[in-house]
């Protein structure tokens, strides 16, 4: 009975401290840019909506600088969704978006920070801020956030802060551009969200990065935040292109930069089309043709012949086998570059790490060798065969 109850108390134990263990383990409050994430500040939950956003359409995930406008199909309505810290876009995919979303498709931006080149591209100015709040310790202000759903109706959400505050920046709108629709404001009025239609397509922008996350996310009903919020995208996408960053990065490497203006891609394609008409009218010979070159004799066959007549005629095992081990030796040294005056163990390992040959094999071969050179043994037909066959094995490789 003592015997159990120690045993009892052991895993007590044992249970107490994994249970103290886990008790112990720290909640990771930075900003994790991946779907994997389950952290507060990660993108798991918001990884799991898009199936339900757009329940149609195919989800590709794709890296920071994936340009999509070359690959996606015209005949297939598609929505392209980036969520960074950080938006920036190159001049060339400034006018691949436009003439993406003239066609018909969607873009849903999502950032806190925005490259001068996509600012100036769009009515809006954007206002950036900083996301980390000024103490260290957690600050539990309640924020509202107001959207315009697209059906018309307004709503309400509640939004708690802890360590970040999940609404920094906001826009500015210019009234002139009649295109442009506010569909979110926080609760004084900033605006946080809209939306502006280009061609047959629809972008919408917002500077709510960490409105994705899972701490906004498990706040009461904030889900449908973001459904209000992605709701002025088309519901029928075949495609979603969805990537997830620190920062968008632009597609700049050195070709495409030269690509981008018209007087160098001129450039590039006259000297590409001069360079093969040069190469075409160059291949007219302009030589002599070389006379061809007599092969030279096959003085293994003569070999063979020379060893085949030595044993028919006299029958000399021994002097055959010696004729081999020359032979065989002259092929070491001429064709793995090794000095064949000693055959030690060292010679044998070097010889088989080189032709590849085993060691047990290597190492049987080299001790027949030993046995010809020293005259210790009777050279029959049966010994005469095997010393050629392990003899070959070389000739092969």
């Amino acid at each position: 009975m003592k015997r159990i109850a120690y045993i009892l108390l052991c895993i007590l134990t044992l249970f107490s401290f994994e249970a103290c263990i886990k008790s112990e383990k720290k909640t990771n409050w930075e900003i994790q840019y991946t779907l994997e994430s389950k952290d507060p500040y990660g993108f798991y939950l918001f990884g799991e909506m898009l199936p339900h956003l757009y329940p149609q359409a195919k989800i590709h995930f794709i890296p920071s600088n994936a340009n999509i406008f070359t690959t996606s199909s015209q005949q297939q309505k598609s929505v392209y969704v980036v969520l960074a810290g950080a938006a920036a876009f190159s001049e060339q995919e400034m006018r691949q978006l436009d003439d993406w979303m003239y066609e018909g498709n969607d873009v849903v931006i999502i950032a806190d920070e925005w490259d001068t080149a996509l600012v100036q591209a769009l009515p809006v100015k954007v206002l950036n801020a900083h996301h980390a709040l000024d103490t260290d310790t957690a600050d539990h202000t309640i924020d509202k956030v107001y959207t315009l759903k697209a059906d018309g109706q307004r709503a309400a959400y509640q939004s708690k802060r802890m360590y970040y505050n999940i609404f920094p920046g906001f826009l500015q709108a210019d009234t002139a551009q009649q295109q442009l629709t506010e569909i979110a404001w926080d609760d004084k009025g900033n605006i946080c969200a809209a939306v502006l239609r280009i061609g047959d397509g629809k972008m919408v922008v917002a500077t709510n990065f960490l409105s994705c996350s899972n701490y906004f996310l498990l706040q009461g009903n904030n889900r449908e935040f973001l459904s209000d919020i992605f709701s002025y995208t088309s519901k029928d996408a075949k495609n979603v292109y969805f990537m997830v960053a620190s920062q968008k990065r632009t597609n700049r490497s050195d070709w495409s930069v030269l690509w981008e203006h018209k007087a160098t891609r001129a450039a590039i394609i006259l000297s590409f089309v001069g360079l093969l008409i040069y190469v075409l009218f160059g291949l007219k010979r302009k030589q002599k043709s070389i006379p061809e070159i007599a092969p030279l004799t096959n003085d293994a066959a003569s070999f063979a012949a020379t060893i085949a007549s030595l044993y028919y005629n006299k029958h000399n095992n021994r002097n055959l086998a010696q004729k081999m081990i020359q032979h065989f030796l002259e092929h070491v040294r001429t064709s793995y570059q090794l000095n064949t005056n000693v055959l030690d163990q060292a010679f044998v390992e070097k010889l088989s790490l080189r032709s590849g040959i085993a060691l047990a094999a290597t190492e049987y071969l080299f001790s027949q060798i030993r046995q010809v050179q020293s005259d210790s043994t009777e050279i029959n037909d049966a010994f005469l065969h095997s010393l050629y066959r392990n003899i070959q094995q070389f000739y092969k490789k």
